[in-house]
């Protein structure tokens, strides 16, 4: 159970003008990040409700790379940089993020191009030149997000809040002149959004090669053993959250893919500027709570015989959990009152069609993050291995209660499978963190 005054004494201690310094600039980074973004949406959404379903699914695809590859490795480097910055093995540990983002995107394109072949020599899908932007795009939208993500490990948060603007105002600038030139397409979009992507992944690939420090221990920087051992540590870290990703993926995306098979990509469409909206008001500050807490929460738990600094780990967690809840009723009660007027503020009226189901999704998504937030406890243990079994339920639940409720209420089943799926698992995760707790 949460202490609320024990939390309060917790915050009032342990704040400091620092730390307060880097919340504003996240959070001001991303409050005008989430403006540009419904500015960039209503841009995009005058393709029609079809061809931005297409564009939805497009970015499902990205996701569920981020999921396979780029999430786990990403969340095991964010684990173990500070231990290795202070063990002086940061030079062998940059490198390895580096060269991990530079095989990926090889090994990317390679998939790529032979998916691409299949699909057009099988005429499954014959737009060969959709799927070339499509790969380039996800290639360098997942390249950017990881330094973005490194220049937050070093809490460059300031920096990162800024490029992440720019790079938004930049897109917005370049959607706005191609539909004022009646030259819009979805084609010309993605090789937008990839372009811009390419710039601001060098920029920040540039800062964070600056940026980085840590005392180095000479003589043992280039030793293969200690790149074997920290290599060695990022798998075993890391493999838990593969499956965690991929069922996490059916979890959360999966439905599109459901819609466009059983209804229509128009209603996919529909759908994803509802989630769009369910994202900003919810996903979205638990992005921001994450990106900000997780390297506290691992600093805590880095010497696991410090009760000291594992209890004060632990009030953040619960910190955590308590603010997504209240985030979860407050984006409740706002789309109850004002969802429609807020879909078409940032679309058109044919996004409004089943905007009175906005409550339900809310209440479906924030129950889910709660269960998330709590997952903190287990990864900053060393045992994210305990969540695999409540995330295989959750992803595999998803899929067969989507298909389900699918086919027998149309889209308004996508809410009952999310509020279903999201109390169920909170509900296994807190019986799981009982035990690890006990």
């Amino acid at each position: 159970m949460i202490n609320f005054k024990e939390t309060t004494r917790f915050i009032k201690a342990n704040i400091s003008f620092h730390n307060l310094s880097e919340i504003g600039w996240v959070l001001s980074g991303q409050i005008i990040n989430v403006l540009l973004n419904f500015l960039i949406i209503k841009q995009l959404t005058r393709l029609g409700t079809e061809l931005y379903g297409v564009y939805a699914l497009i970015l499902t695809v990205n996701l569920l790379i981020g999921s396979l590859l780029y999430g786990p490795i990403t969340q095991a480097f964010i684990r173990f940089y500070h231990e290795n910055r202070e063990a002086g093995r940061i030079s062998v540990y940059v490198k390895l993020m580096n060269n991990f983002v530079k095989y990926a995107a090889l090994g990317m394109f390679g998939l790529g191009l032979v998916i691409i072949l299949i699909l057009t020599l099988s005429n499954l899908y014959s737009d060969y030149l959709i799927l070339s932007l499509a790969v380039i795009f996800i290639i360098t939208f997942k390249s950017n997000e990881f330094y973005s993500i490194s220049l937050n490990i070093i809490r460059k948060r300031k920096e990162n809040s800024l490029l992440q603007n720019m790079e938004r105002i930049i897109n917005l600038l370049l959607l706005w002149l191609l539909f004022n030139s009646s030259k819009d397409s979805l084609y010309t979009i993605l090789m937008i959004f990839g372009t811009t992507s390419i710039l601001f992944f060098t920029i920040k690939y540039k800062l964070f090669s600056n940026f980085h420090l840590g005392n180095e221990t000479k003589g043992e920087i280039n030793h293969l053993d200690v790149r074997n051992a920290i290599i060695s540590s990022l798998k075993i870290y890391a493999f838990p959250f593969i499956i965690w990703g991929i069922t996490g993926w059916l979890q959360s995306n999966s439905e599109k893919w459901i819609l466009a098979n059983y209804l229509s990509t128009a209603d996919v469409g529909i759908y994803a500027v509802m989630m769009t909206l369910v994202s900003a008001l919810i996903i979205l500050p638990n992005n921001i709570i994450t990106e900000f807490s997780t390297p506290i929460i691992f600093q805590h738990f880095s010497d696991l015989s410090n009760h000291e600094k594992i209890n004060s780990g632990h009030k953040i967690i619960n910190l955590i959990v308590l603010v997504t809840i209240v985030f979860t009723a407050y984006a409740s009660a706002f789309t109850f009152f004002w969802g429609d007027e807020i879909i078409l503020l940032i679309s058109s009226e044919a996004f409004t069609l089943y905007s009175f189901l906005l409550p339900l999704f809310c209440i479906g998504t924030g129950l889910f993050y709660v269960g998330q937030a709590m997952c903190n406890t287990g990864m900053a243990l060393n045992v994210p291995q305990k969540y695999l079994l409540p995330k295989i339920i959750a992803g595999l639940l998803s899929v067969i209660l989507n298909i389900i409720f699918i086919i027998n209420y149309g889209i308004i089943g996508v809410a009952y499978a999310m509020l279903a799926v999201g109390l169920l698992y909170s509900v296994h995760i807190m019986f799981i963190n009982g035990k690890l707790k006990n």
